[in-house]
């Protein structure tokens, strides 16, 4: 039977990075509506998250264990930078949660401007 572990949880979250970054460099189309800038940024976070769960649980730490949550860290501050630079914001719990259910309340579209009046003729 197949055991989860914090290491291969980090290996597939740093894959799912690398294939991601390499698909955003080599120009395939992604989809509209995954933010690119939150997806790096959640694949970065978990890869740190992992490695120093990992770092932590064993019982025979050596340094290269400590060294993976450096450049984990490194590599979320990196995806930081592309976060910023793509303009995106983090989702906001208090929009979230005031949904209820789960949902996100919308206000109803703004119905579209009217033509402007033409000035009679004196």
């Amino acid at each position: 039977m197949l055991r989860s572990s914090p290491g291969l949880s980090m290996c597939l979250a740093l894959i799912a990075l690398l294939v991601w970054t390499a698909a955003r460099a080599f120009g395939v189309e992604l989809p509209v509506n995954v933010p690119d800038g939150l997806t790096s940024l959640g694949l970065s976070v978990l890869i740190v998250l992992f490695a120093f769960i990992k770092a932590v649980s064993d019982n025979f730490v050596h340094w290269p264990a400590w060294a993976g949550v450096v450049l984990g860290a490194v590599i979320t501050y990196g995806a930081w930078l592309i976060f910023q630079a793509s303009g995106e914001s983090l989702p906001s719990m208090s929009t979230a949660s005031s949904g209820g259910g789960g949902q996100a309340t919308t206000s109803p579209p703004e119905p579209p401007p009217s033509d402007p009046q033409q000035p009679a003729d004196v």
